[in-house]
């Protein structure tokens, strides 16, 4: 029987705290979501026409159910005991591909947090057997590209968007196709960066 390998559920660094998101996060994350919309809508699928708690329930459970499977692993970003945002890993693109994501509440942005925390996940993901991380940011949305770019990720250039992404889009009445900026890191590329990015500690499980 295979051994699925999971990381920490929390990670610390100097500034932030990532840990797991909880079923019984459902509050939290319906109302972060809900006071960010106008900044998360125009780029998340799943926010276009609004966010009920059903949605942040099965979001949940769904993120759950990838973690457990060892495919997807989301995690609150957590400064001074409040949730601020998600990010996560995903195995997605190919054998030995991890893409990253990552979102910010209202008012949240221009501290480094997005970066900060995308910056253990790339740990993350390369402890795990990753070959290469992969980020994907709407070719309009010119500040989620500067995680990336500050972390020493190469620009591959523009690229459609996925079939089932733009089949999220569809669903949501927004048919115009879209295009994303293809960010990658190679393992060889992590090696040569580590040394500016920020040190992850992963921390014990318990409490929150």
């Amino acid at each position: 029987m295979t051994t699925v390998k999971l990381p920490p559920g929390k990670l610390v660094d100097s500034e932030i705290l990532l840990r797991r998101w909880r079923s019984d996060d459902v509050d939290k994350l319906h109302a972060l979501v809900n006071r960010s919309l106008p900044e998360l809508s125009p780029w998340m699928p799943w926010a276009a026409n609004g966010y009920s708690k059903e949605d942040a329930v099965e979001a949940l459970r769904l993120g759950s159910e990838g973690w457990d499977a060892g495919e997807e692993f989301d995690y609150a970003v957590v400064v001074s005991d409040q949730v601020r945002g998600s990010c996560r890993i995903v195995k997605r693109g190919g054998p030995g591909v991890f893409e990253l994501g990552y979102w910010l509440g209202s008012g949240e942005t221009g501290r480094g947090l997005a970066t900060r925390a995308s910056a253990l996940l790339v740990g993350i993901a390369f402890d795990l057997g990753a070959d290469c991380v992969e980020v994907r940011n709407d070719e309009s949305n010119t500040r989620s590209g500067l995680v990336p770019l500050r972390l020493g990720f190469n620009c591959l250039g523009s690229r459609e968007i996925p079939a089932w992404e733009q089949q999220l889009w569809d669903q949501q009445s927004e048919s115009a196709s879209r295009s994303d900026i293809v960010w990658r890191m190679s393992r060889e590329d992590y090696r040569k960066t580590r040394q500016n990015l920020p040190d992850k500690t992963p921390v014990a499980d318990s409490g929150s």
